[in-house]
């Protein structure tokens, strides 16, 4: 793990909002539709799904499932976009299954107490995949304040 700068960027996709019981049966869907619907989003710059975890209330999330764009003036129908700004994360290159990718974070939590960080109350991360290779892995990004 380490610690990364990110620059601001701006993302399109569809918003999930859940409490965390429901995020199993709402993400995998949100996952299918972004697949299917990627060639709408015309202003990508770069080969990357991104699943963003906007904050975290309670227990209740709102994620963002979507891609890297240019621009926030070309939003298809039932999508929304957000820029995000510069932050400093914590990095982890996850390349286990999926399904583990929730104690990748765990550990990334815990590097973050035993290393001094404080971590964004609102719970702002990243999943960073490749949009042709799975085999990439994901690029994790937990933001510290």
């Amino acid at each position: 793990m380490k610690i990364v700068e990110l620059d601001s960027f701006k993302v399109v996709g569809l918003k999930v909002v859940s409490h965390w019981s429901g995020l199993s049966a709402m993400m995998p869907n949100a996952w299918q539709q972004i697949h299917q619907r990627v060639d709408e989003l015309t202003n990508r710059t770069s080969p990357y799904f991104y699943d963003i975890c906007l904050q975290l209330v309670g227990e209740d999330f709102t994620q963002l499932v979507g891609c890297e764009v240019s621009n926030l003036e070309e939003v298809p129908h039932d999508m929304e976009g957000y820029e995000i700004l510069p932050a400093s994360y914590i990095y982890s290159h996850h390349t286990l299954p999926v399904e583990q990718m929730y104690e990748t974070f765990q550990s990334m939590y815990t590097w973050a107490n035993e290393n001094g960080y404080t971590i964004d109350p609102t719970d702002f991360k990243i999943q960073k995949t490749s949009m042709s290779s799975e085999e990439e892995g994901h690029h994790l990004f937990l933001r510290i304040i």
